[in-house]
């Protein structure tokens, strides 16, 4: 099977109903070694043929156990694959992968003469999903803009959306010309708010899992400042943490279980340069109705997020009122959790 078979198979194996996501040496497949939502399963071929597997997902690392699950998934024999064998310590070498696409050399920051991004030019138009609906630049320390991610959506009669596309675009040299392409910042890649981090060394830090969450994240508690990581949180490790050295960084979890992996690599990534981490506890003593607090548990959806409490009638003061009325805190301390946890 090619690289791209390997993947077309594990996504319908998967239930994933689009088209498979080219990457500039291979395809993304859902991953059958983990509960893969969104597919986060790098599947490349060599010139030689052979078959190298990059999971994303934060607690999906072991290659042995991916290798076999990837060869069960399909229905091959137990090492076909050739992975790396129990006793695996060392990382795969670089090989010369087939290329899937024309690939590109990022010019960042974008150039003062390069062509604005809009929502409203063509040129950044999906065949499929028409012009972005929504889109978020992202910026160096010095304010300038290293890249944008663009949201874009299909709604049915009804204005509901039933389907979603998120493309990262860069400014680069390609095939000789200077140009906006569909990829990814070249990595380390910045997070989201960078120059208003740096600009603000005393602020707390709100992290989120996307963009639209961390916009919500704004409306909702002002005094903070909101960041996440580009191309979401199967690519966290891409991007640099430095900026967050002694930082208190409030993390508010997706309620899903990627949400949980994320929080957990985030998490640990900041502690390790020495960031206060705190992680939010959403109100849910109590409800919205019609703009008011009632006695009603809140009890979000699988999957939510900042944006949808707010679509659920949460503002700043409700939420404060909430906190307030119930007496149990905001926040609370992964340090403070810890250490109730070694003292049982």
């Amino acid at each position: 099977m090619t690289a791209k078979q390997m993947a077309d198979a594990l996504n319908r194996k998967g239930g994933w109903r689009k088209s498979t996501k080219a990457t500039g040496s291979g395809y993304m497949a859902l991953c059958p070694n983990h509960d893969d939502k969104n597919p986060s399963l790098s599947v490349r071929e060599a010139q030689n043929g052979r078959i190298f597997l990059h999971c994303f997902a934060p607690t999906c690392t072991h290659k042995p156990t991916l290798y076999n699950s990837v060869e069960r998934a399909l229905g091959l024999d137990e090492g076909a694959l050739k992975g790396p064998s129990q006793d695996y310590a060392q990382s795969i070498p670089k090989v010369e992968f087939k290329k899937s696409r024309a690939t590109f050399d990022p010019i960042v920051p974008v150039p003062d003469d390069a062509p604005k991004f809009s929502i409203r030019d063509r040129r950044f138009k999906s065949k499929d999903f028409g012009l972005p609906v929504k889109a978020w630049v992202y910026r160096n320390a010095e304010g300038r803009p290293m890249g944008y991610i663009a949201r874009y959506e299909q709604r049915d009669a009804e204005g509901k959306i039933v389907d979603k596309m998120i493309w990262p675009w860069t400014f680069a040299l390609r095939d000789g010309r200077r140009e906006w392409v569909v990829g990814a910042m070249p990595e380390p890649r910045v997070p989201y708010n960078l120059d208003k981090i740096v600009e603000h060394p005393e602020a707390v830090i709100q992290w989120h899992e996307g963009e639209k969450a961390a916009e919500a994240g704004e409306r909702l508690f002002p005094e903070w400042i909101t960041t996440t990581t580009a191309s979401g949180g199967n690519a966290a490790f891409m991007t640099s943490f430095d900026a967050f050295a002694g930082r208190t960084v409030v993390i508010c979890q997706d309620i899903d279980g990627p949400g949980v992996e994320y929080l957990i690599y985030v998490a640990t990534e900041l502690k390790k340069i020495g960031a206060k981490v705190r992680v939010l506890r959403f109100p849910t003593s109590y409800s919205v109705k019609d703009g008011e607090l009632i006695e009603e548990s809140y009890i979000p959806a699988e999957g939510d997020d900042m944006a949808d409490h707010e679509d659920n009638g949460w503002t700043t003061d409700l939420i404060r009122e909430a906190v307030s009325k119930s007496g149990i805190p905001l926040t609370w301390s992964i340090d403070e959790w810890e250490n109730a946890s070694e003292s049982d």
